[in-house]
């Protein structure tokens, strides 16, 4: 009936109108079971896209497959954009495998959306966002997305090693954050590498959180 048709109508013209190749993205990986992407925004997406997720599809892996990923906005490069995948279904275990140096490889997106940590998310000055592992990425959109405007204090939990010296490493979370507080508990077995002088609004624990406390 009018439903399946509004879908159908709906399906087409994201699929059409909002699909991009970006012939020359960059792979790198991060730690060891992470994939880093890095793109310049398509033509049609705004300059700063809100919090968003889009559709990957990678031709080399599957022409038949599309995987929802948050977005958020690379933080060394005006108009790029980039995001993190952790290997764990069959197809982020493939694209793992095949990212085994930093190369070029081509990808269609199909999107942008707005996720539910948009604008909408945050109706007050004041907020916590708790996340998990690559949880993070949301969570990092929505920050840098309210930077200036409200005070979003961060509670990490992660146990990747390797995702927490990348994020702690590519992005300036102290500044990011400079107006609130960013708690990560590592429950890893493996120590940091962490960099050399970290924020004094950042601070970092081995173990789980007592959130209740």
């Amino acid at each position: 009936g009018i439903p399946a048709l509004m879908y159908l109508v709906d399906y087409l013209f994201g699929y059409f109108v909002r699909n991009s190749l970006i012939e020359n993205a960059f792979f790198e990986r991060y730690g060891e079971n992470g994939v880093a992407l890095h793109f310049l925004n398509p033509p049609n997406w705004d300059k700063k896209p809100k919090t968003s997720y889009v559709y990957v599809m990678c031709p080399w892996i599957s022409k038949y497959q599309w995987h929802a990923f948050t977005i958020f906005p690379e933080p060394t490069k005006e108009g790029h954009t980039m995001l993190c995948i952790e290997s764990s279904g069959d197809w982020t275990k493939e694209l793992h495998r095949k990212i085994k140096v930093p190369c070029l490889r081509p990808l269609y997106v199909l999107g942008p959306y707005k996720s539910p940590f948009s604008d909408a998310a945050v109706t007050t000055s004041n907020a916590i966002a708790v996340a998990s592992g690559i949880g993070i990425t949301p969570t990092l959109s929505l920050v840098l997305n309210y930077a200036g405007k409200k005070r979003i204090n961060v509670v990490w939990v992660c146990r990747d090693p390797g995702l927490v010296e990348y994020i702690l490493h590519k992005f300036d979370i102290g500044a990011i954050t400079k107006k609130s507080y960013a708690f990560i508990f590592y429950t890893g077995t493996r120590e940091l590498a962490l960099p050399k002088d970290l924020p004094s609004n950042i601070f970092i624990f081995s173990g789980r959180p007592h959130l209740e406390h």
